[in-house]
């Protein structure tokens, strides 16, 4: 399942990137969350992504958090891809220090215990 949840989340990462087959990904991890039920549970894939932008260009290493959830129902576990946030780094210069910035989200979430590497 955890390969299922790495590449789904590239995927996501993917679909709102300028030039998705061009995307290169690197250090690129999956991290368990907190709870939401007894059987549910948050899971994090976290990690960089480079693709070429509007002008053809690699963009440069840019930090990326896929939020999905994962539950285990009758022994056999099932996730969902639930959000893709892909940093942009204009619209987090005029965000830095609060709640809603990037920053902000992505370490509180990609810090916990690594579950898989890709």
């Amino acid at each position: 399942m955890e390969d299922q949840a790495l590449s789904s989340a590239e995927e996501a990462v993917k679909s709102q990137l300028k030039d998705s087959s061009s995307a290169i990904f690197e250090d690129v991890r999956l991290v368990y969350g907190a709870p939401i039920t007894n059987e549910t549970r948050w899971m994090y894939t976290c990690g960089y992504v480079n693709s070429r932008n509007s002008f053809g260009a690699m963009a440069g290493r840019t930090r990326f958090v896929v939020y999905q959830s994962a539950t285990t129902l009758n022994g056999k576990r099932y996730f969902s891809t639930d959000l893709a946030y892909v940093e942009d780094p204009v619209e987090e210069e005029a965000r830095v220090g609060t709640p809603a910035s990037f920053d902000s989200q992505h370490w509180k979430n990609c810090d916990g215990p690594v579950i898989k590497t890709a």
